[in-house]
């Protein structure tokens, strides 16, 4: 079986900004997806088209990648474009019969009755219904229906009249391209993007991901938006070994990233409207900075007066708006890297506090707990310290709802994964959010929770104990760093050799 092409191609990159970093977003999960499931798909890619490749065995697969803030016309550029290449494509390769498969991927190809996304204004000759039968009827196209899709097909591509197609074909490229649509808002579409990729980043069996999958998610997509346009063909490639490479090597292209991010947005123009790819560049940068520790050279100040602007920016949903303030209230309290103390304290941050856990949203995946206890245990130390005034029983119904999520979660779930994950954000949840002085028992009762981590673990399919020993070292080093002793703390350290027997 053989390609027949000297190359093989994927995005556009168009007016539409937005929907071409989706299709890079897309690229990266599906490369982070075929990493992880050790499948050796290839992708190719390219900035001639919206099209690309994934080789899984022997079976060619093309996907064309958009995305829309309307739901696109039948004959409109997006979809009849779409059918061209594909059809190209089904021309020029050798193909056996079911060996081959056109994908049209989007966040909508038609719109419901109730769908959030509004649909454009009709082209001339757009028959909206057909598309809509078209998917919706996909995986049983046959007689009147079948021949009417082949027929408007065919007056999309037109007819060259060289080597015309029997029927048959006709009717079998049809029914090689399939239709996969969310029916998605722009925002929310692209958020859910990047926690499936910081997600998936988190589990790759690779040292130091879990802690920094946001800078992780950069470096790829900067090896995948570096990549497109390059002259050499068979260059364009995406690969398990590469990634790796990537992540293994990840310092360097996030500083790359970082220094273009931060002179961009020296000079960019005041935030006057939301926008989703705009905002994660942001929190990315904004997070950069406070991991590597670059508040003396006052770069957090940047970052800091532009999450500022997107906390009070009218257009901005209640997800985006928990995330700036996540970001904002850790980036201001970060630690100053000369003296090891905090650079900032929470006092005055009461509103944007309250906001945070008054309008927590149910997670579309659990591992986004991680965050609300997080700043959770930064809300109790400073509450503690008499920085804010937000009284102990509000801490304590924050608490409860979060441990009452997981421990709904851990009931229902039957994925060994989700069970270790959920087990493992309870283990903290008790561990960081104890008041402080009282470490030994949160210590105690939190390594009850995690040792029902262990009998699941040869049952897990990337949950490992290598995720739950750095956890583990970084509770740790930061008993240490606050010089706590006592029988928690060895309880933790018997508890991390065991483990590592």
């Amino acid at each position: 079986m053989t390609m027949g092409l000297p190359k093989l191609l994927i995005f556009t990159k168009g007016p539409a900004t937005t929907g071409f970093r989706y299709q890079q977003l897309k690229a990266l999960r599906d490369w982070l997806l075929s990493r992880l499931e050790a499948t050796d798909d290839v992708f190719f890619y390219d900035n001639e088209d919206g099209v690309f490749l994934r080789v899984p065995g022997q079976q060619h697969g093309f996907a064309a990648v958009k995305y829309y803030a309307s739901s696109p016309a039948f004959n409109g550029d997006e979809v009849s474009s779409a059918i061209r290449r594909f059809f190209v494509l089904w021309r020029k390769g050798e193909y056996k019969p079911g060996g081959i498969t056109f994908v049209f991927e989007a966040n909508a190809v038609t719109a419901a009755e109730d769908a959030e996304i509004p649909v454009e204004p009709a082209y001339d000759g757009n028959d909206g219904a057909l598309l809509e039968e078209w998917v919706t009827q996909q995986d049983q196209l046959n007689g009147d229906l079948l021949g009417r899709i082949v027929t408007y097909v065919q007056e999309i591509i037109g007819q060259d009249g060289s080597d015309p197609l029997e029927p048959d074909s006709w009717e079998a490229f049809v029914k090689a391209v399939s239709w996969q649509a969310d029916s998605i808002a722009l925002d929310e579409g692209m958020a859910l993007l990047v926690e499936d990729i910081d997600d998936l980043i988190r589990h790759l069996p690779l040292e130091g991901v879990k802690s920094q999958p946001a800078l992780l998610r950069a470096a790829l997509y900067y090896e995948i938006a570096a990549g497109i346009g390059k002259a050499a063909v068979g260059q364009q490639r995406l690969t398990g070994e590469l990634l790796d490479s990537v992540v293994l090597q990840a310092d360097g292209e996030e500083r790359k990233w970082y220094r273009n991010a931060l002179e961009v947005w020296k000079s960019a123009p005041a935030i006057t409207h939301f926008n989703p790819e705009e905002f994660y560049e942001v929190i990315t940068a904004a997070r950069y900075c406070r991991f590597r520790s670059l508040r003396a050279s006052g770069e957090h100040e940047q970052w800091q007066d532009l999450l500022h602007l997107y906390i009070h920016l009218e257009d901005i949903g209640i997800y985006f708006l928990r995330k700036a303030i996540y970001e904002y209230l850790f980036l201001i309290t970060a630690t100053d890297p000369d003296s090891f103390l905090p650079g900032g304290t929470l006092a005055g941050m009461e509103d944007g506090i309250n906001y945070y856990f008054d309008n927590a949203l149910q997670p579309t995946r659990d591992i986004e707990m991680e965050e609300d206890i997080a700043l959770l245990s930064l809300v109790i130390n400073a509450q503690s310290a008499g920085q804010i005034n937000i009284e102990s029983p509000v801490i304590e119904f924050w608490k409860k709802n979060i441990m009452d999520y997981l421990d709904s979660r851990l009931e229902e779930s039957f994925n060994v994964d989700d069970k270790c994950v959920l087990l493992e954000l309870k283990g903290s949840l008790i561990m960081d959010c104890s008041m402080p002085g009282d470490y030994d028992h949160a210590i105690r009762e939190a390594l009850v929770v995690y040792r029902q981590i262990l009998p699941l673990l040869p049952e897990a399919r990337h949950y490992n104990m290598k995720r739950l020993t750095e956890i583990l070292d970084a509770v740790k080093r930061t008993m240490m760093l606050l010089q706590v002793k006592g029988e928690g703390v060895k309880r933790l350290e018997a508890f991390l050799g065991e483990i590592r027997q």
